[in-house]
């Protein structure tokens, strides 16, 4: 086989990438019969290495290895088959790639861009479509290619990553063509196969009209993914109502809200879209007193069935919804999960994005519920141990004893969160609070430095200390690498103030 005929049974991103390296490979180049005396196993962690990229020259030096012999040949055809990422042109060229191949794919990649991304920045603001690019980007040709790509997904039996992006981009919003609709998503999604972990359907460009005369409802396909995924991504505008009704005629299915509840406990990501097209605030709840102990329902004046829905979803957790009117539109929503504790959280600094993440960390012992507010336009409202109602302002006074009662936290806006026993506030200095901390050998003590923890719980009649998380940048992607490390940031910071003074 020559060097062009090895070109052909490659994964087409591969091809073109090989073909513009000017491989020095002649045409006439014969695969020779002998082999190494090497392992498989240490053969296929060399030429894995050689085809990571983690050198210069990976295209080259790939095909020259695929033509050492027949061995190599075969290791390195099933490296190359087993991280298939499409991109543009690739994506509609991957149907003439062989199939003999497809069951060695692992992670499989589309990203479709519908926009010419050069033109695109240049323009600012947008005031023509000249970004936007025709001809095999429309609807017609994307189902097709949709459709053909659903016929090779079957194939990939040992699948366990797929992941389809339409990238957006903000500018250009007015002028997004419809590039998908549900009846292709459809398709692609009943190929998917049993072997798969890993889905993400990150497509803002979905088909809006509910009023298609060919009903394709996704619910009855996302109910039989997501019992057997670790992780689900989802941004694809407006699903179909059966998923989540907006109208109040039906409710969510059993089975999927269920599935939904189960893989929360890994990783969700579920576009607002989702749950209503063209949402873009929420409310506040709102009641006349702190929430007892147990679950309690959710009022979203804005989305009337939310909080039924949601209940159905996730009916042991406690929770809670803050709006941040600081920026016009809603950007993302956030559950984090803590015990049977959440708190819904609302990121309004990227208008483009519309997704609630759905998480449970493992390390977590404090949930922040308080992100973006300042101490001098927030108050403290709780309910202490002898049922006396306090309230605390500035740097949130006598935060410590918040911990023994039913905790709220009420802007000035008049917005209430109400929380019980666990709360934190981002950004707060805690020098000049008198806080009371226990010792392992149960003795009271006072931090001198002022950096003791602000909360603890009663275990055994001892009071514990509850670690705090810093929230700084209302990054919610990023809390997981912020686990439990305020103190000793805190007093970094504050080391660097004294140096500079």
């Amino acid at each position: 086989m020559d060097a062009k005929g090895i070109l052909r049974e490659l994964p087409h991103q591969s091809y073109h990438q090989a073909t513009s390296a000017g491989s020095s490979i002649p045409d006439n180049a014969v695969l020779p019969t002998n082999t190494h005396n090497l392992p498989v196993e240490v053969l296929r962690l060399v030429l894995g290495h050689v085809n990571s990229g983690a050198h210069r020259d990976r295209n080259r030096t790939s095909l020259n290895a695929m033509l050492t012999c027949r061995l190599w040949y075969q290791i390195c055809i099933q490296l190359f088959w087993t991280d298939v990422f499409l991109m543009g042109s690739s994506f509609f060229e991957f149907r003439r790639c062989p199939t003999r191949y497809l069951r060695y794919v692992r992670t499989l990649s589309i990203r479709i861009p519908i926009y010419n991304e050069l033109s695109a920045r240049r323009v600012s603001p947008v005031d023509d479509a000249s970004a936007v690019i025709p001809g095999r980007y429309d609807p017609e040709n994307i189902a097709q290619a949709l459709e053909s790509l659903a016929q090779h997904l079957k194939l990939m039996e040992n699948r366990e990553v797929f992941s389809l992006v339409v990238p957006r981009i903000t500018q250009l919003d007015r002028y997004q063509p419809e590039v998908l609709n549900r009846v292709s998503l459809l398709k692609v999604l009943s190929a998917l196969p049993a072997s798969l972990r890993h889905l993400e359907l990150d497509t803002n460009c979905m088909d809006y009209n509910f009023e298609d005369p060919i009903e394709a409802h996704l619910w009855p396909m996302l109910c039989e993914i997501t019992g057997q995924l670790s992780n689900l991504r989802l941004r694809v505008g407006a699903l179909c109502r059966e998923l989540f009704s907006s109208d109040g005629s039906s409710s969510m299915d059993e089975k999927f809200s269920g599935n939904i509840e189960e893989a929360a406990r890994r990783t969700i990501i579920i576009s607002t879209a989702v749950m209503r097209p063209g949402l873009r605030a929420f409310r506040t709840c709102h009641t006349d007193r702190p929430y007892p102990d147990g679950p309690h329902p959710i009022h979203l004046k804005n989305w009337p069935d939310g909080g039924e829905i949601l209940k159905q979803m996730f009916p042991a957790a406690q929770l809670a919804v803050q709006e941040n009117k600081q920026w016009s539109g809603l950007a993302r929503l956030t559950f984090f999960y803590h015990n049977n504790t959440c708190a819904w959280m609302g990121d309004h600094r990227y208008s483009a994005i519309h997704e609630v993440n759905f998480s449970r960390p493992q390390n977590l012992k404090l949930l922040p519920c308080v992100p973006g507010y300042s101490e001098e336009k927030s108050f403290l409202r709780y309910i202490d141990s002898t049922g006396q109602q306090r309230s605390g302002s500035g740097a949130f006074r006598d935060l410590a004893q918040a911990a023994e009662g039913n905790v709220w936290v009420e802007t000035t806006k008049g917005y209430r969160l109400p929380y019980t026993y666990y709360v934190a506030v981002p950004r707060f200095r805690t020098s000049h609070l008198k806080t009371d901390t226990v010792t392992e050998h149960g003795e009271d003590e006072t931090d001198n430095d002022g950096f003791g923890s602000l909360f603890y719980e009663e275990k055994e009649g001892k009071r514990v200390d509850l670690n705090v998380i810093e929230y700084d940048n209302l990054n919610l992607l990023n809390l997981h690498y912020m686990l439990c490390n305020w103190h000793e940031h805190e007093k970094y910071r504050q080391s660097k103030l004294r140096r500079s003074d």
